[in-house]
């Protein structure tokens, strides 16, 4: 409710990134979008748990997207961003911004906030990556780093990035990996 509240107080989206441990079934890894008007417009479970450590979350594969007067949204979960087939479904959806809340440990960083820089490329989106843990980036779709934060070399945790909200088509939104496939051919 304070969420929702927040959203008609200020005319914003707001994404919420929760982890639900649960004794009764499985827990959960999930980011909840709230529109102005209230509404939840996205209910993302995490469709990648990290082996071992996180256990299977009941996610049916598929990335929510949703439309705002700024562009199409989309999320997918810290180790979701490491699948680059799996993210393409935000390419072939015609994506705009995609949001990647993570929790990273020392030793990922900056490895891993760079693997996901690449999904901003395939794909044609500005990329916001926030990092409870690690690196928090601002990515436009040529790569371009706009908004740079490592939280465990600053006292800092804001992070503000002035992205670009439309996307752009590129050829492995299109076609995926096969043109990269059919290249290593030759």
């Amino acid at each position: 409710e304070r969420g929702k509240n927040f959203t008609q107080a200020y005319n914003v989206y707001l994404g919420m990134s929760i982890f639900i441990l649960r004794t009764d079934a499985l827990d959960l890894n999930k980011v909840i979008w709230i529109d102005p008007s209230r509404n939840i417009v996205a209910d993302y479970i995490k469709g990648n748990p990290i082996p071992v450590i996180e256990p299977i979350q009941a996610c049916d594969g598929i990335i929510q997207t949703f439309e705002t007067p700024n562009g199409k949204i989309g999320t997918v979960i810290c180790f979701d961003g490491d699948f680059p087939e799996y993210v393409n479904q935000i390419g072939k959806k015609g994506v705009d911004i995609l949001f990647i809340p993570v929790n990273e440990w020392r030793e990922m960083v900056p490895y891993h906030s760079q693997l996901h820089s690449f999904r901003a490329l395939e794909n044609g989106v500005s990329l916001f990556r926030v990092g409870s843990g690690g690196i928090s980036i601002g990515i436009d779709y040529h790569g371009r780093v706009v908004s740079y934060l490592d939280v465990f070399n600053t006292e800092e945790r804001i992070i503000i990035a002035d992205l670009p909200i439309k996307g752009e088509i590129t050829i492995y939104a299109i076609f995926g990996s096969i043109f990269a496939q059919i290249n290593c051919l030759f």
